[in-house]
């Protein structure tokens, strides 16, 4: 139960920052005028609101990284709550999580040394190049995390140790997640991330409980 406690922890560690981003992206970043997901285009104006504020820009790069590591501890509590029954979908879930943690974690040092340095540069063509690389590995990883999503609610659902809504919430939560990359990403990021405030905490009260869900498998119980 040690791993599976610590998931727990992560789950609403999750929670916390998905809380954190997103009262970023509608309160705090608006009011240095990127009031939509077109500004965050417009390198001129991202420059100018990194001048106003690094600080915030700061704190968001370091959010990604530390949601890796949320999703890591997640992703061993899973493991050893369905590692038995459902080995191969925990198998290709540490492998897509070890993929998300990656990427995210790219991803945020560029936000944080990359940004820092060109928020004192003030060099524009930079900034594109950045952004660039920057959001390829964000919209990547999110879509890695979709799959890490995916197996969990698939794993979920074949053994019986999550609740099928959870499972099926985690599955919704995954698609969205994976298209995130070919379709719409700023706008699919943010509906994934209003979806994970009611599936990690539901996530959580699930890793912490001491007895696993059960269901009926051709007259036999699965934990």
């Amino acid at each position: 139960m040690k791993l599976q406690k610590i998931g727990a922890i992560g789950s609403i560690g999750a929670l916390i920052l998905v809380i954190i981003m997103l009262t970023g992206v509608f309160f705090l970043f608006p009011r240095f005028g990127i009031v939509d997901s077109s500004v965050w285009y417009d390198a001129p104006k991202v420059l100018e609101a990194m001048s106003g504020s690094f600080t915030s820009f700061f704190v968001m790069s370091l959010t990604l990284i530390l949601v890796s590591i949320t999703f890591l501890l997640i992703v061993l509590g899973i493991k050893e709550r369905m590692q038995e029954s459902a080995p191969i979908l925990i198998k290709l879930c540490i492998i897509a999580v070890a993929v998300t943690c990656a990427l995210w974690t790219a991803a945020g040092s560029i936000g944080i040394f990359g940004w820092s340095f060109i928020a004192h540069t003030k060099d524009i063509s930079s900034l594109n190049t950045a952004n660039a690389i920057y959001y390829s590995f964000v919209f990547a990883g999110d879509s890695a995390a979709g799959w890490v999503l995916l197996l969990i609610g698939l794993a979920g659902l074949k053994t019986g140790s999550l609740p099928k809504t959870l499972s099926y919430l985690s599955i919704i939560k995954a698609i969205i997640m994976i298209i995130e990359i070919v379709f719409q990403p700023f706008i699919t990021s943010i509906i994934g991330m209003l979806l994970g405030i009611p599936f990690y905490p539901w996530l959580a009260i699930v890793l912490f409980r001491n007895k696993s869900y059960l269901r009926e498998t051709n007259g036999n119980k699965i934990s």
